[in-house]
């Protein structure tokens, strides 16, 4: 299964993401906008996306080839399903050898289920009755948005297979404001 429409949302970066966009400029659309956090960059995508689903893919995270095809075939056999969340599996980039080492035994380095927005795959019809992601958060904006799904009765499937690859590096924004993204999640819970 390929994506119908492709929509790269800059949030004010600075690394020459447009320069890249641009050798793709008929597959892809390019949206820019002033740093505004990855809730604002979401929604902005979803605001001028035209297809009947939408999936989301950070900048520096990784999606296996199958990963849509196996949750499109999901909604296939589970028509009532608004939501198909997969496994998510965190992999470090090679100046953090050291780290990944450290943490080979440790829970982050496990699969664990991905109630994030990297292995969302959602129907269009359930933003318009849950809401977008709240812009105000700037950690946990995902886990805040499940919650909202699953009061409005969303019925979320998760696909017990890795089909997301999450990076660790140096300037990850949650690994650096770890005390930040707790105190957030507290706030939510």
């Amino acid at each position: 299964y390929f994506p119908l429409e492709i929509i790269v949302v800059d949030d004010g970066s600075t690394d020459g993401t447009r320069n890249v966009v641009n050798r793709y400029r008929e597959r892809v659309r390019y949206l820019r906008q002033e740093n505004a956090g990855p809730s604002a960059a979401r929604n902005s995508g979803i605001r001028v996306a035209r297809g009947e689903f939408i999936a989301f893919l950070d900048a520096d995270d990784l999606w296996l080839s199958a990963k849509l095809t196996r949750q499109m075939a999901q909604f296939q056999a589970r028509p009532e399903a608004g939501c198909c969340v997969t496994y998510i599996q965190n992999f470090w980039a090679p100046e953090l050898r050291e780290e990944q080492e450290k943490f080979r035994h440790h829970r982050i380095s496990r699969a664990v289920p991905g109630y994030v927005a990297q292995t969302l795959l959602v129907r269009r019809a359930i933003f318009e009755k849950v809401g977008l992601f709240n812009a105000v958060l700037k950690y946990g904006e995902a886990a805040e948005w499940f919650l909202r799904a699953g009061e409005h009765g969303t019925v979320t499937i998760l696909l017990d297979e890795v089909l997301v690859h999450r990076r660790l590096h140096q300037v990850n924004e949650t690994r650096l404001q770890a005390a930040a993204v707790r105190d957030t999640f507290l706030e939510i819970v």
